[in-house]
């Protein structure tokens, strides 16, 4: 019987032109599953799963707290749901949208981010300098540049002369 009247209440709803959020449910029982593991540690990838699944129940439950006089039994069902605000705050503080941890989720990851952009820029500039000199000493074309190959920052070397470089060359 309970379940006839919030198929009811559901119904009303739709023809009122009132729609749940369309996307964004998901079955998180093997996440929460996962959790129960003592120390298991989500992914970057699961937080975002997460969050956008929390965002739907979020946006059902307010839809559904406008509509509390008229569907009481569904309005039952979001009190079970309901999230604290502050653990979107949380999520949103901490991950971008694609799943990318902000900078500023830590001082330690801040500072991590820092050092990375750092290393890469002082990185570059050392591979310009070679190029340069590769290019002065007659190793590499003089129209050529940094390449990336399989991940990895290159200098592309002349046929010729690349024995007479130190260095790892892959041809």
């Amino acid at each position: 019987m309970l379940h006839q009247q919030q198929v009811e209440e559901c119904r009303k709803l739709i023809s009122e032109g009132i729609v749940f959020p369309e996307t964004g449910f998901h079955d998180l029982r093997p996440l929460a599953a996962e959790l129960e593991i003592e120390g298991y540690v989500l992914l970057a990838g699961q937080w975002i799963f997460l969050s956008k699944a929390l965002k739907t129940v979020q946006e059902s439950v307010k839809m559904l707290r406008t509509t509390r006089s008229r569907c009481p039994q569904l309005y039952l069902l979001c009190e079970k749901a309901a999230v604290p605000e502050e653990v979107y705050r949380e999520i949103d503080y901490v991950f971008i949208e694609d799943g990318e941890i902000r900078d500023t989720a830590s001082p330690e990851q801040n500072k991590l981010r820092k050092k990375k952009t750092d290393d890469q820029s002082r990185l570059r500039r050392k591979l310009e300098f070679i190029l340069k000199s590769a290019i002065t000493d007659g190793y590499t074309p003089e129209d050529t540049g940094i390449t990336i190959r399989n991940g990895r920052l290159v200098l592309p070397v002349l046929a010729e002369p690349k024995r007479r470089i130190r260095g790892i060359v892959k041809d």
